[in-house]
């Protein structure tokens, strides 16, 4: 009787000191950090005279799999047409932003090899808007509307929520990143202006800010811890 109970004891401390250093492995390899790789290269046609291209490249450094910081530079420039009647362009205006976009992201629930997360961002960077005429007869090249600019800086402060999903099982490696934001714009540009003809109006300092929605898009690889 007392060898049976030996025995039952024994294997009560073997099975609690495997569990244990199971528990300690797994609390051990959630305390790496681990680096991710992340960027796209993308361009769309919204809609008939709106296009759009962008291009990001950054990186995340994540900690203990559910907390992480990152950092990325962009460049995203509208192109929009303006067309006669015979849907021929007369000349085309272009917006472009380039900036650094810092995140941080907090990951509150995993589901196979997707995490949901909450995002904090804020962007930092410059606009210029103007604008190119097109070679077509009702459009003089030198008309000084085409003069007409807009430079300055911006940041974005906000607030997203996010879905990361991994290709395969493991947690890292390729996968892909999404999240729905909504910011706030603080503007400050330089305006030239020329559409008057015959007046141009020059307004320096021009401070504007404004509620924005934001989609985001990435391609990301983990590096395997």
């Amino acid at each position: 009787m007392k060898s049976n109970i030996y025995s039952i004891l024994l294997v009560l401390v073997c099975t609690f000191g495997i569990s244990t250093n199971v528990i300690s492995q797994q609390n051990k390899a959630e305390d790496k950090i681990s680096f991710v790789l992340r960027g796209k290269v993308f361009a769309f046609v919204l809609v008939e005279d709106w296009f759009f291209r962008t291009g990001t490249l950054g990186g995340e450094i994540l900690y203990k799999d559910r907390h992480s910081l990152g950092i990325d530079a962009t460049w995203f420039r509208w192109r929009t047409e303006f067309d006669d009647d015979n849907e021929v362009p007369m000349y085309e205006q272009y917006d472009k932003r380039t900036y650094l976009y810092l995140d941080y992201k907090f990951r509150f629930v995993r589901i196979n090899a997707g995490d949901f997360y909450l995002n904090a961002y804020d962007k930092l960077g410059h606009y210029r808007m103007w604008y190119k005429p097109q070679k077509h007869d009702d459009v003089d090249p030198n008309d000084s509307f085409f003069k007409s600019n807009t430079k300055g800086t911006f940041i974005e402060p906000g607030l997203g929520f996010g879905f990361k999903r991994y290709f395969n099982q493991l947690n890292y490696g390729f996968g892909i990143d999404c999240s729905a934001n909504v910011g706030r714009r603080f503007s400050t540009n330089n305006i030239s202006d020329y559409t008057i003809p015959q007046i141009a109006v020059f307004a320096d300092h021009v401070k504007e800010n404004k509620y924005v929605f934001y989609m985001r898009l990435n391609l990301f690889y983990r590096f395997e811890n």
